[in-house]
């Protein structure tokens, strides 16, 4: 499995979030990608498996940086935290078309759901598992 974790800026949010994706993932490496230039060569990189970007925004303007490489998250299950609930925010965070829309005041309950599901989803296609 693929996760790419963008996250412009350290703090509070980010730490959560990555005990949430420790959780789900125990043996995740902690790469966490700084700038749009990061993110990019990241997802240029080929892929054979599933593939997850958990992006962390600290303020709008984050959204709108990540518009222009939006075509590099095809084939990527996205889950985008937003940093208010300003219905500019929201309406540039959808243009990403992400899995999950969260805020970064949240308990991210949310994420570990999602991620999980995707994950279980992706090793059980047929949906016909032990649930």
């Amino acid at each position: 499995m693929d996760l790419v974790f963008y996250s412009p800026m350290s703090g509070s949010p980010e730490k959560r979030l990555q005990g949430v994706v420790k959780s789900v993932i125990p043996g995740w490496g902690e790469a966490v990608c700084r700038t749009i230039d990061d993110l990019s060569e990241r997802l240029l990189q080929p892929k054979n498996d599933l593939s997850i970007a958990l992006l962390l925004a600290e303020k709008r303007r984050d959204i709108e940086e990540l518009l222009p490489v939006s075509s590099l998250f095809r084939n990527t299950r996205i889950i985008l935290v937003v940093p208010d609930r300003d219905k500019e925010t929201i309406a540039a965070a959808h243009l990403l078309r992400p899995r999950l829309l969260t805020y970064s005041d949240s308990d991210f309950d949310d994420v570990f759901t999602v991620m999980t599901k995707v994950i279980a989803d992706y090793h059980n296609p047929t949906g016909m598992g032990g649930r």
